[in-house]
């Protein structure tokens, strides 16, 4: 995540093991590239208010090394409960692949759970339900929320929702239909909104990120760990953790590590609407998240 300037301002990036951590100071919203990763939103303002002072960012993922599979090498160890934060853990997945362009493109994959005041557990994308996770999800508490986050993040809601009959899978904007025209079998029980439901309200904020003309993404906030939680917005594929024949569409895309972003069909989406765009990144600054949680990638 960065905001990108056109003035003397800088962004300062520092690695510490598996995370990044970058520092932004003095930010204004005056004649700024504003890049945080969704899409450019090429604007000229006119006021000079401050769009972000000292921000700090960030990302999450799991440990680094891993098992080469061929075309994309997974964040090991897949399937179990890696803590983030007080009651919130990361779960990297299996690869997954998505019919785009004549061919199939593999993505990995990773849900985020969050333990509510309740001991209800929140599910965002839920990866394949594995025996051993779900002995450790058991542990945790009780599986109440399963949330599609956008319409091509909602394959394994199904299984989770026969393995946990009481929880409510909550659809995001057009899941329902994409889910039908993949012939795949899904029940949503609830609608995602702008405004988080009374089940969550006073501990995760979210908003519908909008403009788009392909998709909506619901984007989640969880105050307690200052943690942004994001499905596709961002893209951050290490190209030494892709096979070569992949590493070109990584490029292409402009979803490498570690300049992340939305890739380029996605933000392609936003021509002409970018001003919808806007309004969202500046709601999701004015949350100032500490840390990113991703779907895919570093």
């Amino acid at each position: 995540m960065y905001l990108q300037t056109h003035t003397a301002h800088m962004a300062r990036w520092h690695s510490h093991g598996s995370t990044q951590n970058l520092q932004l100071k003095n930010i204004k919203s005056r004649g700024f590239s504003l890049q945080i990763g969704f899409l450019d939103i090429m604007e000229n303002l006119t006021d000079n208010t401050a769009i972000a002072q000292a921000l700090t960012c960030q990302f999450v993922t799991g440990s680094s090394h891993g098992i080469e599979r061929d075309p994309i090498e997974l964040y090991q160890p897949i399937n179990t409960l890696k803590p983030v934060d007080e009651n919130i853990w990361i779960v990297d997945g299996s690869v997954v692949r998505m019919a785009m362009y004549g061919t199939t493109i593999p993505f990995s994959t990773r849900m985020t759970v969050v333990r509510l005041n309740n001991d209800e557990l929140w599910c965002h994308s839920p990866v394949e339900l594995t025996e051993a996770l779900k002995k450790e999800i058991d542990t945790l508490g009780l599986v109440r929320h399963l949330i599609s986050p956008n319409k091509i993040h909602y394959a394994h809601i199904s299984t989770w929702a026969k393995a946990y009959p009481e929880a409510t899978a909550w659809a995001s904007p057009g899941v329902r239909e994409r889910a039908a025209q993949q012939k795949i079998q899904v029940v949503f029980n609830a609608d995602l909104t702008d405004e988080p439901p009374p089940q969550w309200a006073n501990e995760i904020d979210q908003l519908i990120f909008r403009g788009s003309r392909f998709m909506d993404e619901v984007v989640f906030f969880h105050r307690n760990s200052a943690t942004l939680i994001l499905a596709d917005l961002i893209e951050k594929f290490e190209p030494n953790k892709v096979s070569q024949n992949f590493r070109w569409l990584l490029k292409l895309a402009g979803s490498g590590d570690p300049d992340g972003k939305a890739p380029l069909d996605l933000r392609l989406t936003f021509w002409g609407r970018k001003d919808q765009a806007r309004q969202c990144v500046e709601q999701m600054l004015q949350w100032q998240p500490r840390r990113i949680i991703l779907s895919h990638g570093r």
